[in-house]
């Protein structure tokens, strides 16, 4: 579910947008990378990830996913996301304020400049 990308610090953790994937942030990573120990996330039944699609395609069952991923990091992440990503991302540290040390819409960095 997480792919460890590059770089050293505090946890960032890229989540991706409806039918994207982990690479969805390839042109990113450089400068993320540059910030704190980046991973990507792959969603469940998404292209970057193989094997079974979740039985229950909801927001809480994408939330829960993106949860069991986050913390095998075993410390509070900064969770950055994109379109749907953003609202997964958002839900997770509503409801779990313990794993996420802040919450980033990518868009915002995308137009930024940050690439």
């Amino acid at each position: 579910m997480l792919t460890p990308r590059g770089g050293t610090g505090r946890p960032l953790v890229l989540v991706h947008g409806l039918m994207g994937r982990g690479t969805t942030w390839d042109r990113q990573l450089p400068w993320l990378g540059r910030r704190g120990s980046v991973y990507t996330y792959d969603a469940p039944g998404h292209r970057g990830r193989g094997g079974e699609p979740l039985a229950s395609v909801t927001t809480e069952s994408f939330v829960a996913e993106l949860r069991s991923a986050v913390e095998t990091i075993g410390e509070p992440a900064v969770l950055i996301g994109h379109s749907m990503g953003a609202l997964h991302s958002w839900c997770l540290a509503a409801a779990r304020p313990d794993l996420a040390a802040r919450v980033a819409d990518g868009v915002r960095l995308c137009r930024a400049g940050v690439r």
